[in-house]
């Protein structure tokens, strides 16, 4: 799939966004959809399927301070389509929350958004295996704003060899890691039932029979399954 071209791609400051974006004008129930799966899992195959049929994707841009002025940083992607936001860039292979150096960073953009008139995706390697930070966030900012978004957490568990054998394809048939794909699945896997104790849409999802030209559809039955809403008709 291609990634999005940085000079190319239209990007907004969100201060222009905050303009147009009103809670008054919700008309659904919003999501948070953390998406969750070891490395070949395909979390990131959502959002960048989104991206690649959606012409009309863009990405919004927050005002950081440095040497020399202030300058606008890509800080999340948009994609009107299917009415989803997700956090994170991706102009390069490790997008989404991989590209938050902090989960500090992560929080940030995560409030920024809030009010947007969008279900949010959250999906990146490194936050698929923190489970407490994460369950604490979504407590914690469900709790003090006024509106409340469902907390959807599908998690990717397909085979594991499935997993490894997508990583040895897109590798080139490069040797892998293959130790700690099988332990962070282990982690995928067992935290389902957490997320599910901390009284949040928890479920695991199997895509090693699903094509790539079916996953948008198929991930968008399985959400409309476990909530009773479709993230877009």
């Amino acid at each position: 799939m291609v990634l999005l071209n940085k000079e190319e791609v239209k990007q907004i400051d969100i201060k222009e966004l905050y303009k147009t974006w009103s809670s008054a004008n919700f008309s659904k129930s919003l999501m948070v959809i953390n998406i969750r799966g070891t490395n070949g899992s395909g979390k990131s195959t959502v959002p960048l399927l989104m991206m690649n049929s959606d012409e009309n994707t863009f990405v919004g841009t927050w005002p950081v301070e440095t040497k020399r002025g202030i300058k606008q940083k890509p800080y999340f992607t948009v994609f009107p389509k299917y009415n989803c936001l997700a956090l994170g860039t991706y102009f390069n292979k490790t997008g989404g929350l991989d590209t938050y150096p902090t989960n500090a960073i992560t929080r940030k953009a995560l409030e920024s958004v809030w009010y947007s008139p969008y279900h949010i995706i959250m999906e990146g390697i490194i936050a698929s295996t923190i489970k407490s930070t994460y369950a604490s966030l979504f407590h914690e900012l469900n709790d003090i704003e006024t509106l409340q978004r469902t907390i959807v957490i599908p998690s990717l568990v397909p085979p594991v060899e499935t997993c490894i054998n997508r990583v040895l394809i897109r590798n080139g048939g490069k040797p892998v890691k293959t130790d700690q794909i099988e332990f962070k699945w282990s982690v995928v896997d067992k935290n389902i039932s957490y997320f599910e104790e901390e009284g949040f849409c928890s479920f695991p999802l199997d895509n090693s029979e699903v094509a790539i030209d079916e996953t948008l559809d198929w991930f968008n039955y399985n959400i409309r399954k476990q909530t009773g809403w479709y993230l877009y008709n």
